[in-house]
């Protein structure tokens, strides 16, 4: 199952789903200041789902809204932002499942794509979005440092430059390998985020894994929390599919 729905219709639906959050990592605006403007905005965003045989009346499609349930109450949420240099500068992704119901999730203005698939394709479904490219030509380098903190990734914009700055603050006899990274041109720069719902129904943040992009090749950034409270940052040569096994060994480990 694949449709599309424009915010205005993910803003009311969020009502009927007994959430008022914006679902990261995607802007999606409240509607109708005034009671009568909120009731319009209702009505029409009903109209559009029936008219996408979405919905009957003021029902919602047994799939469709067994897939909506999952989209704004996930058991598991992968968030990606990429931000790159060429076409659509901003692009956000949403992953989530339950059980077994997978959803992908992705936002072109003021639309947003859904997409059912299985809770096992999930990662690699979102993988499919970014385009094939292979490792940088350099090996994998830890450092342990006090870098200075870059934007948080829930601000509307992500500076790689700030992290690429940050990450030259390594001590000096790893800056020139941490450098190495960053010689070539960047292309595109990411940040996935995961979560996982807790026992308490609220969704516990397991960290993420930050995605450049450049003309030499690909490579992620790994965080790693030390004992003592410092931090070790995982610099690896990846075509993607360290993400990939970052996220379902975060999983694995959670539960």
């Amino acid at each position: 199952m694949e449709f599309w729905l424009p915010t205005t219709v993910i803003d009311v639906l969020g009502e009927r789903f007994g959430t008022a959050l914006v679902p990261p990592p995607f802007e999606v605006p409240h509607a109708g200041s005034t009671t009568g403007e909120r009731q319009r905005v209702r009505e029409r965003a009903w109209q559009q789902l029936r008219e996408a045989r979405l919905a009957k009346g003021d029902k919602l499609d047994p799939d469709v809204e067994n897939l909506l349930r999952v989209w704004y109450r996930p058991e598991v949420l992968i968030t990606g932002r990429l931000n790159q240099e060429e076409g659509q500068r901003d692009i956000r992704y949403r992953a989530v499942s339950e059980r077994l119901a997978g959803v992908l999730s992705g936002q072109v203005g003021d639309q947003i794509s859904f997409e059912a698939c299985h809770a096992d394709d999930l990662v690699s479904g979102l993988l499919r979005y970014l385009p094939r490219l292979g490792p940088v030509p350099l090996r994998p380098i830890a450092v342990t440092e006090q870098a200075r903190r870059p934007k948080p990734v829930e601000e509307d914009e992500i500076n790689p430059h700030d992290l690429i700055d940050a990450y030259g603050e390594a001590e000096p006899a790893e800056h020139r390998a941490v450098r190495q990274f960053f010689s070539w041109p960047l292309g595109r720069f990411g940040v996935f985020d995961l979560w996982l719902r807790g026992r308490d129904g609220r969704l516990e943040a397991l960290g993420g894994v930050q995605l450049f992009d450049t003309e030499g090749g690909r490579f992620v950034i790994i965080g790693e929390k030390l004992s003592d409270g410092s931090k070790r940052r995982h610099f690896v040569p990846s075509d993607g599919s360290h993400l990939r096994r970052w996220i379902h060994d975060r999983i694995a480990g959670a539960r």
